[in-house]
């Protein structure tokens, strides 16, 4: 199993989860794909919600300017699964939803909600299944 996050104090925590409960998880800092040269039959993409500009370096984990980690997902999502490989992405409510299909419409890929969860303030939590358009 492969972890990436560009954040290095996410990285850091997710080792240290990764070993605490005892999962042999490979835990790397990379900006979406980064350099990995392997093909999944599973990848899930927690991105940023938030088109907006990073002042501070923990921001990372909550704004994505222009969406860039979100069109490079969908820029590379098809080299990176296996033939019959399955790809899920979460999203929420106070990003813009409709940006995001936007993308993933112009990679080829069309998102299907599996599911969602109310949160807190009222904000929806989606899981969508990333599907090859035909």
């Amino acid at each position: 199993m492969l972890a990436t996050d560009k954040n290095p104090a996410a990285v850091k925590n997710a080792k240290q989860n990764s070993s605490f409960l005892d999962l042999r998880i490979d835990v790397r800092r990379a900006d979406v794909f980064g350099s990995v040269k392997k093909k999944f039959d599973v990848i899930v993409f927690n991105p940023p919600f938030i088109d907006h500009e990073v002042k501070q370096p923990h921001e990372i984990s909550f704004w994505d300017k222009g969406n860039e980690a979100v069109r490079e997902f969908f820029q590379g999502l098809a080299g990176y699964l296996k033939p019959c490989g399955r790809a899920f992405m979460c999203w929420s409510s106070f990003g813009n939803t409709l940006k995001f299909k936007r993308i993933a419409k112009e990679h080829g890929f069309l998102p299907l909600e599996v599911g969602r969860r109310k949160g807190k303030n009222g904000f929806i939590y989606y899981a969508y299944n990333i599907k090859p358009k035909s």
